[in-house]
């Protein structure tokens, strides 16, 4: 996983597994936003599955699906909240460019 460095505190990646997240607990994230949605590819993994394997690893999960690297308006507010209260986040979608963007626009 080729995971880059936005901010000290926001990074992004391709399209995560959910046996992945154990090792980013370990790499000190402690939220995951997931900008992909459902069913793009069949061999994806579904949202619900990733965020039940954070909950169980007591990371917070957030899923904004976008289907083009253009965001709404209101999907800005719940990036910002969880933001907020969190030191490291991962945003993911199929290439890492969704979750770029939709940080990018919230934050400037």
């Amino acid at each position: 996983m080729n995971i880059e460095q936005i901010t000290p505190a926001f990074f992004v990646t391709a399209q995560i597994e959910v046996d992945d997240l154990e090792n980013l607990k370990l790499e000190g994230f402690d939220s995951v936003v997931c900008n992909r949605p459902d069913n793009e590819e069949p061999d994806q993994p579904m949202a619900q599955d990733i965020k039940a394997e954070c909950e169980k690893l007591g990371l917070k999960f957030l899923h904004i699906p976008m289907t083009a690297p253009i965001y709404e308006e209101a999907n800005k507010a719940p990036l910002l909240e969880l933001l907020k209260d969190s030191e490291k986040t991962l945003g993911f979608c199929r290439t890492g460019r969704r979750a770029l963007v939709l940080f990018k626009g919230a934050t400037e």
